[in-house]
């Protein structure tokens, strides 16, 4: 080990983003220690939330599978 030297950093595992070869906690890829972005980084959610998420997930998806989305392609 030893102070950081260069431009880039370890990212350690995969992100939501990635290809499913990549997904993998032990994934290991570099990127510049100043990029910033929203697919870099710890997220954590408690069971309460992920129920919470999961009751609001299904109440918009389930009119996408029936078809009754009021969503229109441009």
């Amino acid at each position: 080990m030893g102070t950081p030297q260069g431009s880039n950093r370890v990212i350690r595992g995969g992100s939501w983003n990635n290809s499913a070869v990549n997904l993998r906690s032990a994934n290991r890829n570099n990127n510049n220690a100043n990029n910033r972005n929203n697919n870099i980084g710890l997220r954590l959610l408690s069971a309460q939330c992920l129920a919470g998420w999961q009751t609001m997930n299904r109440a918009l998806v389930q009119p996408l599978i029936e078809g009754k989305s009021e969503f229109k392609a441009v």
